[in-house]
């Protein structure tokens, strides 16, 4: 079974190779796409998190209201600008990933919102 990435992949070299354009190697395509600041902040914003609130496997026993400390944090970007803000959705969204409770907890990859719209949500 192919998976989404290939498809995708596959794609976007269709349409850079069609341009008469060199594709470009993951690594180019990571230094363009990734910001590895934003990424090093969030790493070390986890580390810290380890040493003032414990391991955070330690949150799957706590009632922690994920999608509100989002909402919070970005309620606080909208007021300040501040992006310490933003670091802190990032990092809140990728604890919710690994232990959220949500009931209908799952991953569907949706190319652009499709899937959304073909099941009414």
């Amino acid at each position: 079974m192919r998976h989404t990435h290939d498809i995708l992949r596959e794609r976007l070299l269709r349409d850079v190779i069609r341009k008469n354009e060199t594709p470009l190697s993951l690594d180019q395509v990571r230094e363009v796409q990734v910001d590895n600041e934003f990424v090093v902040m969030m790493d070390n914003r986890m580390l810290n998190g380890y040493y003032r609130y414990g391991p955070v496997m330690g949150y799957r026993d706590c009632p922690i209201n994920f999608v509100g400390a989002i909402l919070d944090r970005l309620e606080g970007f909208m007021k300040t600008g501040n992006t310490e803000h933003m670091v802190d959705i990032a990092n809140w969204a990728r604890i919710a990933f690994t232990y959220t409770d949500h009931p209908k907890k799952h991953f569907r990859c949706l190319d652009q919102g499709i899937e959304e719209k073909k099941n009414g949500r």
